[in-house]
């Protein structure tokens, strides 16, 4: 009995917590800023994508249907399903029209003025007509993220991040076949032979990730959007003589225009999620598409204003994401050649309805041709589109993210403006905050040649505490470039 007890020495309470203090540490999140690392002077906001929602807890079931990327006039990724288990996160889309030899990342790029969507780093597999072709990949444009700021302005033509092309070996697999993709906002994956043509293409995102948020539902409510059709000569693509004949038999002006919602947010919601289905019709699809396919599915674009005063109305929205209520940025159309948009809080929530035409009806050549019947332009403009908006209430529940101040840039801004702020925030870029120090184990001594580790009650590391005088409005970071939630100036 002697001998044993010698072996198995009890520590002092302080060397206990020591060591259980070096064990935390150690295991810090892997997703934390280095020390010393130098955080940009600022960043555009990214809404929060299908993943982080899931992530967060919200239920998978709620966004089933809703478009997650949309290229107009190309493809729609349909979000399936969604599941989660501990830092699991499954996620299942397809790709519409079913015919496209291509497939698409969760990523949204930033077209125009939109905000970017980034999605973590995943494992995918492709089927299409449910036979594997994920080892048929040949070549894979996407758009890194991180801390980056984009590389050109928010003029028309190609988004507003660099692009890379990933052929051969630069292509990863994993043990189990699956594509190792990197974090995104954005892809476009192409196959060899002919392994696609079968259409019919649904992949599986699989991503390992921390929780940093906690997302919740605070209310709802649903609303049918009216068909959107106005006097603007040369708009709406291949139908663009349909609209014509919508002006003509229904009336111009506000007749045409999209509803306008007026609601006023909960106080404890601070995002918002607008849920819809896909379109039946595509209006930037080619006619040539239109007529081979059909359906030819797309989505439409969906705004917010501010007020009924100035009427502000924010960047174009093209596919479902997590919106922050009190944040958002003018369309670039009301901007001018600005360097920057101007970033504004909405003072009574108003929602802004679909701006697309033919929402639920397939195309018909009469619409390119603009010899469609009266009584069928009737039966389009009388078609309605069910949507359901959720207003979220979305916390941040563990630390490693990074407080960055926002800016969104404008059709003027170039890479040469990177160093300046946008008039919304007052001055240079912020220092991430230095780690915690660690503390060394004990070491082991000849009175002391063995240890027994004893359990321990720790209360849960704090998340990082809002700084908002640090040249906000700010979004809170990831390293791989997600913002998670943000933070606003006082009297925003």
């Amino acid at each position: 009995m002697t001998s044993f007890l010698k072996k198995y020495i009890l520590l002092p309470t302080s060397l206990i917590l020591l060591a259980a203090m070096f064990v935390l540490s150690a295991n810090a999140d892997p997703e934390a800023p280095e020390s010393g690392q130098q955080a940009p002077n600022w960043l555009e906001p990214r809404p929060l994508s299908v993943v982080d929602l899931i992530s967060g807890g919200l239920d998978p079931s709620l966004m089933a249907g809703s478009p997650l990327v949309y290229q107009p006039g190309q493809a729609t990724v349909q979000y399936v399903s969604g599941s989660k288990n501990g830092k699991n996160v499954t996620v299942t889309a397809r790709m519409l029209p079913v015919e496209r030899p291509f497939a698409y990342c969760l990523g949204q790029d930033g077209i125009r003025d939109q905000w970017p969507t980034v999605v973590p780093e995943s494992r995918i597999r492709i089927r299409s007509n449910g036979v594997d072709i994920t080892d048929k990949l040949f070549n894979i444009q996407y758009f890194p993220v991180g801390h980056i700021q984009p590389n050109r302005g928010s003029s028309d033509g190609p988004a507003r991040y660099q692009e890379i092309v990933m052929v051969g070996d630069q292509i990863q697999f994993d043990s189990q076949g699956r594509l190792i993709m990197p974090a995104n906002m954005g892809c476009k994956m192409f196959f060899r032979d002919g392994a696609s043509d079968g259409g019919n293409l649904e992949m599986t995102f699989e991503h390992t990730m921390t929780q940093h948020i906690s997302v919740s539902v605070v209310d709802t409510f649903s609303h049918d959007f009216k068909n959107y059709y106005q006097n603007f000569p040369g708009n709406f693509g291949a139908i663009g003589p349909f609209n014509d004949q919508m002006v003509d038999v229904k009336g111009g002006g506000t007749a045409g225009r999209h509803d306008l919602i007026k609601t006023v947010p909960p106080e404890e919601a601070n995002y918002t999620l607008w849920v819809y289905e896909p379109t039946k019709l595509d209006m930037y699809a080619t006619r040539a598409d239109l007529q081979a396919i059909k359906p030819f599915p797309g989505s439409g674009t969906y705004r917010f204003r501010n007020n009924d005063v100035s009427r502000d109305l924010s960047v174009d929205w093209i596919s479902m994401a997590g919106i922050p209520i009190d944040l958002h940025a003018v369309d670039r159309d009301f901007s001018g050649d600005s360097k920057y948009l101007k970033l504004f809080k909405a003072d009574q929530y108003k929602f802004m309805g679909f701006e697309v035409l033919a929402l639920d009806s397939e195309y018909n050549d009469c619409m390119s041709d603009g010899n469609c019947s009266t009584a069928f332009v009737e039966e389009v403009g009388g078609k309605r589109k069910p949507t359901t908006f959720y207003y979220l209430k979305v916390t941040r529940i563990a630390p490693g993210l990074t407080q960055i101040p926002l800016c969104a840039v404008g059709a003027g801004w170039s890479p040469s403006d990177a160093g300046t702020m946008c008039d919304s925030s007052r001055s240079a870029g912020i220092d991430t905050a230095e780690p915690t120090a660690l503390v060394a184990a004990p070491e082991i001594g000849p009175e002391m040649d063995s240890i027994v580790f004893l359990p321990a009650a720790m209360r849960p590391v704090e998340v990082e505490v809002d700084n908002p005088n640090a040249n906000c409005p700010c979004g809170w970071f990831t390293e791989d470039g997600r913002m998670l939630e943000y933070v606003l100036p006082p009297n925003w």
